[in-house]
């Protein structure tokens, strides 16, 4: 189990708070798994989607997904990469 006092998650949160208001015109994208270090995730995403939606982000320009059964690892990554490019640069189609 991942150290109770790892200051990553609230340094992120922090981050994210001051600087949000900057990213209004960018699109950003969330996912993660219930697997290996993926299954520490869920209460950090809750509280980054909740100043997400503070922020004013929207299913237009914010996206977080969860994958049950994947993991944090390159292989889960690429079998999911389709969904942050899609949602980040559109379809490819004309």
């Amino acid at each position: 189990m991942p150290h109770r006092n790892n200051p990553v998650p609230a340094t992120f949160v922090q981050y994210l708070e001051m600087n949000l208001s900057k990213l209004s015109d960018s699109k950003i994208y969330f996912d993660y798994g219930d697997q290996t270090l993926d299954a520490f995730y869920l209460p950090h995403q809750k509280k980054v989607d909740g100043i997400m939606k503070e922020a004013g982000f929207n299913h237009s320009n914010w996206q977080t997904l969860f994958f049950k059964g994947q993991n944090h690892s390159e292989d889960a990554w690429r079998s999911r990469l389709d969904k942050p490019l899609l949602f980040l640069f559109g379809s490819t189609k004309e």
